[in-house]
């Protein structure tokens, strides 16, 4: 992408009263991560779980502090200024990261051993940088567009593409990951219909936190099993 295509491309249009609600919303949203290191850290501390699962929810804390501290920090910048392009940039990068982050203590605790493990989370890390790559080049272009937005479902439901590695999780566990999934699908149509309807976007942000917070109860419970 040029820097001149860069700064003439068309930005996404939201009223004062909206923006104020995406950032607040996902400062909500980023609190989530900072109590999972803290939680996750006090019960390392304190048991004997191993460093690799206490590592995969910390790669699953950070990517939910970045991915809601980048977006706060998105809509709260300047309208029009050269510093809400570049991270709305990264505000669509870390989607990515949260997701491929949110499969690492998935894989690493309720699949460790198995060959799930490694396959399923190479898969998204590697999903994870092509989308961010996608991203980069030109997260305008039609055609990239529609191969990074559908990255984000195709990595999302990933898991359904291994029945067997389903099997490894307990009943809890599939239903609050599921019911995560299914937040953050929702989500996605008013993420792609927002240009053009008021306080889309806004809903698409609550989605967001319930698909995170859902999903975080079941990896809690992976963590703890």
């Amino acid at each position: 992408m040029t820097y001149q295509k860069f700064i003439s491309d068309p930005m996404p249009e939201y009223t004062k009263g909206e923006e104020i609600f995406n950032y607040v919303s996902h400062i909500v949203g980023g609190s989530i991560g900072i109590f999972l290191i803290i939680f996750s850290s006090i019960l390392f501390g304190v048991s004997d779980i191993k460093l690799s699962s206490y590592l995969g929810m910390l790669v699953f804390a950070v990517s939910i502090i970045l991915l809601y501290t980048i977006s706060t920090l998105y809509h709260a910048l300047k309208k029009g200024s050269i510093a809400k392009r570049v991270f709305r940039i990264l505000d669509h990068c870390t989607i990515y990261l949260l997701i491929a982050g949110t499969y690492t203590p998935i894989c690493l605790i309720a699949m460790e051993g198995s060959i799930y493990c490694t396959i399923l989370l190479v898969l998204e890390w590697v999903c994870a940088v092509l989308g961010i790559l996608l991203k980069v080049i030109d997260m305008n272009n039609k055609i990239i567009k529609i191969i990074s937005t559908s990255l984000y479902v195709i990595m999302g439901w990933g898991l359904i593409a291994f029945p067997a590695a389903i099997k490894l999780l307990n009943v809890y566990q599939f239903i609050m990951i599921l019911s995560g999934g299914v937040a953050y699908t929702v989500g996605i149509f008013f993420f792609i219909s927002g240009k053009n309807n008021k306080w889309y976007h806004s809903i698409f942000h609550i989605f967001c936190c319930i698909g995170t917070i859902v999903q975080m109860l079941g990896v809690i419970d992976i963590f703890l099993s």
